[in-house]
């Protein structure tokens, strides 16, 4: 451990479970993971507030103070979708091409998602356990990106030959530059 924390710079050091890059990591007793987005969800995303006469014009063109709130709105619900609630691709990608015009039908569709996206805030993915002939272990880097490395820490399976199962893990941090 000590050699980790002399190569990377870490923060916060958890087992089990933590926040990592705007997501909830969580390791059942079973060793599969769930992450979710739980506080973006809750401080991101907005309902964007229309008027009773704008809802029943549905098909008007929206101005720009909307168009900017539903720009926002899209772009948080993109990237929720896209990192931990996959139930929601496909809705938001269709919002997506409401742009560069969209209409109030479109505020409401935003509004719909993002209603479904707080009510199921703990919802998200479920990384299930790897048995350890199975397993491959990269790491993501790029340019000015921060290096992201997992470490695994594997027991023997009792009375296999096949070798362990991951048990516990945990991310590290960034690379220090010496």
């Amino acid at each position: 451990m000590e050699q980790i924390r002399e190569t990377y710079r870490l923060g916060k050091f958890q087992f089990g479970h933590g926040k990592f890059t705007g997501k909830y990591f969580h390791q059942k007793e079973d060793y599969s993971i769930v992450v979710n987005q739980e506080n973006y969800v809750k401080d991101k995303l907005i309902n964007i507030d229309l008027t009773k006469q704008q809802k029943r014009q549905r098909y008007s063109m929206c101005n720009e103070k909307q168009v900017s709130a539903l720009r926002a709105n899209v772009g948080a619900l993109a990237w929720l979708a896209k990192e931990t609630r996959l139930d929601l691709a496909g809705r938001v990608e269709l919002l997506q091409q409401a742009f560069p015009k969209p209409r109030v039908l479109n505020l409401l569709e935003a509004n719909t998602l993002t209603l479904e996206a707080k009510q199921t805030a703990t919802s998200g993915i479920v990384l299930m356990p790897v048995p350890v002939e199975r397993l491959r272990v990269g790491k993501l880097q790029g340019g000015e990106t921060p290096r992201i490395e997992i470490s695994l820490k594997m027991e023997k399976n009792q009375g296999s030959d096949k070798g362990g199962e991951v048990v516990q893990w945990h991310l590290v941090g960034t690379q220090r530059n010496a």
